[in-house]
């Protein structure tokens, strides 16, 4: 499907180290198939591994992960708590 040559793409364009291109592949895969939890679990980890993420990279990131998380529950299992 389109979403899936968009998933494909990010993973390719990650892969390059090309992150802000992977990023918005992912974004255009989740308005393509909403349904898809490992593009969302991807679009959450590369808004954080961002160089210099902004306060709405994190919110955006967020939302990802909850959403992966409501479509497929292990991805809570791959959350490292935050160390203080």
């Amino acid at each position: 499907t389109n979403a899936k040559a968009h998933y494909n793409l990010g993973y390719w364009l990650y892969n390059q180290g090309e992150i802000e291109p992977a990023i918005t592949a992912y974004r255009t895969a989740t308005q393509l198939n909403p349904f898809e939890a490992d593009t969302y679990y991807n679009l959450s980890l590369l808004l954080r591994s961002q160089n210099a993420p902004t306060e709405t990279d994190l919110t955006e990131a967020n939302v990802m992960m909850n959403q992966a998380i409501l479509l497929n529950p292990d991805y809570a299992l791959q959350i490292k708590p935050a160390s203080f």
